[in-house]
């Protein structure tokens, strides 16, 4: 269903790219387009099954992993271990837009066997692990090696770090010292003081960056329909 194909990567494509564009400078994404995702999907859906008698039977196991991740995404999303919710929402919205695999037409020259939303995924994580490597090579170049914020911070001026588009990682306590943690979640809630840290002799303090899983997601998207699925191929090649 080469047109059905096509309006699910149009969709997915274009809204992905909006909804991380606004989740980057605002910091938040609106829900609208999750609903138009998942309204166009079930649409699709729909006139999939109607001009293929054999739709739901031919494509039932990756109609139920995509069930599968939308289950998962809300469940996540309730534990806490999903910590954004426009994350889970476009999961969710992603596994009714493309729970099925893209004709070969479209992923070349790596064929996916997985619904196209379980290899926007995987996709998506493989360019995650890019951050760390970037950040590494950029801390590497500046001299500023500290353990494992080498891999997941990088050090910025103190007067221009911007809370809303990165996690401080550095506070003065109410000692008056000054402390630098490697997570974010350690940095108490109103705990970075830009002043203080200043007065503290820090002009540079190490910060993690706010990138929104929306990002490689939307870049896993991209390359599940340009190449297919380059992790699977790659562990059939070490598996051979």
């Amino acid at each position: 269903m080469l047109a059905v194909d096509a309006l699910r990567i149009l969709t997915g494509a274009s809204i992905l790219t909006f909804a991380a564009a606004c989740d980057i400078k605002w910091r938040r994404a609106p829900d609208a387009a999750w609903g138009v995702m998942a309204g166009i999907g079930a649409v699709l859906l729909g006139v999939q099954a109607w001009l293929e008698p054999a739709f739901v039977a031919t494509y039932l196991p990756s109609l139920l992993t995509a069930g599968i991740v939308a289950v998962l995404a809300i469940v996540g999303y309730l534990g806490g271990l999903i910590a954004g919710g426009a994350d889970a929402k476009a999961l969710v919205s992603l596994s009714i837009l493309a729970p099925v695999p893209l004709d070969v037409v479209w992923t070349v020259p790596l064929e996916s066997i997985l619904p196209l939303v379980v290899t926007a995924i995987a996709n998506g994580l493989v360019v995650g692990l890019a951050v760390p490597i970037a950040l590494l090579f950029v801390n590497l170049a500046r001299g500023d090696v500290d353990g494992w914020r080498t891999l997941l911070a990088t050090r910025a001026p103190t007067e221009n770090v911007r809370e809303r588009v990165t996690w401080p990682l550095e506070y003065v306590d109410e000692e008056g010292e000054l402390v630098t943690v490697t997570m974010p979640g350690n940095v108490p809630v109103d705990g970075f003081d830009r002043d203080a840290v200043l007065d503290a002799g820090r002009e540079r303090v190490w910060v993690s960056p706010k990138i929104p899983f929306l990002v490689p997601l939307t870049f896993g998207f991209a390359i599940s329909v340009i190449l297919g699925d380059p992790l699977a191929a790659g562990l059939r090649l070490l598996l051979a």
